[in-house]
């Protein structure tokens, strides 16, 4: 059989990423049949599947009861290649464990791991303990448990302190061995698929104990809304590299929002973007506008952003702190754009719903964006800057 060095393999993988970019089920079912090839196909394979171990499996439609095919797998197998003393630990507070064999795990599994959604790994953590702990099977009692919150009421001599342990033996694995976390996605889903926690980031800053798992960290998604602040600001502190910041909160869940909260979103905003050294794409969804903040934090990014989104931003309260300098002034100073998304914001310029005609034809008339090539204008957004976007799109 010829053998195909590593660079190859990675190409095919990536062809075959574009071929089942909407079924990351089947890409893996796909790129893990190979580990039977050799043992070259293997040894690429392996770290490939361990790069992003933790995603949504979740099928559209359950109507079988089953309890759901998430990443339990993944779970066994951190905690088979665990030593005997995280082992020993776990086994003393209750723990059913897998059994492994004498001469333990081939592979460093925890080393390959660059990509990490937190929630997908938190939920996958208690489906493995309903299923093999408490031997629950069915989705709908796994549903009503993520609603009570409470698994005491399942079973007596097991308690929610033990998920955390778990956990945090987990992220301690994480870090012994020296597992380099590149991207992190810390928003949680459907109240109804997971347990919320505010607190339950704190784990990576918590007396720096695992901020090493971070620190190189390049793309970050985080919705703020779950986020206790204390963590992210300490997250800015610790991550100023970021290349792609997603940055999210969901209006809809806030009813009541007084100016503390938006001056307190804004800050929280602040701080992560500012304290970036050359943040290329920057994705701001659900807020409301605080402009002195928010617009101070994006000119600390103009020489760098390439990509620019924004999306449900409500720019009217800009109009009520008297400034004179809107948000499209600052946009305008991002000559390196490439690309520049506005989709159902409102309050542009420094007029009503539509914006103030006069600053929006300022930015008409003075933009210059010699990298520009795509500009995507949806929703409440004055006809002028739409016209001005069909220009970028032809």
């Amino acid at each position: 059989m010829v053998f195909l060095p590593s660079d190859i393999i990675g190409e095919i993988f990536l062809y075959l990423e574009k071929e089942y970019s909407a079924n990351p089920t089947q890409l893996h079912r796909v790129i893990y049949s190979y580990t039977w090839i050799n043992r070259n196909w293997c040894q690429n394979t392996i770290p490939y599947l361990w790069r992003k171990p933790f995603y949504s499996r979740r099928p559209s439609n359950n109507n079988n009861n089953k309890l759901r095919n998430s990443n339990k797998k993944i779970i066994e197998t951190l905690l088979m290649s665990m030593n005997e003393k995280e082992r020993k630990e776990l086994s003393m507070a209750g723990f059913n464990l897998p059994r492994r064999g004498r001469s333990g795990s081939i592979f460093d599994y925890a080393s390959f791991i660059k990509e990490l959604d937190y929630f997908e790994m938190f939920n996958s953590i208690i489906d493995w303990i309903l299923e093999n702990h408490l031997h629950i099977t069915n989705e709908n009692i796994r549903q009503e448990y993520f609603y009570q919150r409470n698994i005491r009421n399942i079973k007596n001599d097991f308690d929610g302190n033990n998920i955390d342990r778990l956990i945090h033996l987990i992220m301690n694995m994480f870090k012994n061995h020296n597992t380099q976390i590149n991207y992190l996605k810390l928003i949680p889903y459907n109240i109804n698929h997971y347990i919320r926690d505010d607190n339950c980031y704190l784990l990576f800053v918590d007396q720096n104990y695992f901020k090493c798992l971070v620190e190189n960290l390049k793309y970050l998604e985080v919705d703020t809304d779950f986020c206790d602040y204390s963590f992210l600001i300490s997250l800015s502190k610790i991550c100023n590299n970021l290349k792609y910041l997603h940055s999210f909160r969901d209006n809809v869940r806030i009813t009541k929002m007084t100016q503390y909260y938006i001056k307190s979103q804004a800050t929280i905003l602040n701080s992560l973007i500012s304290s970036q050294q050359n943040l290329e794409s920057l994705k701001l969804s659900g807020y409301t506008w605080y402009s002195t903040l928010m617009d101070q934090s994006i000119l600390t990014q103009i020489n760098s952003l390439k990509i620019l989104e924004f999306n449900e931003i409500d720019f009217k309260s800009q109009q009520q702190q008297q400034k004179i300098d809107c948000t499209l002034d600052t946009i305008n100073l991002c000559t390196n754009l490439e690309l520049l998304i506005i989709s159902w914001c409102w309050g542009l310029g420094e007029g009503g719903c539509g914006g103030n005609y006069r600053n929006i034809q300022n930015f008409v008339n003075n933009s210059q964006f010699p990298k520009l090539s795509k500009v995507t204008i949806k929703g409440l957004c004055p006809t002028a800057l739409r016209k001005w976007a069909e220009t970028y799109n032809y």
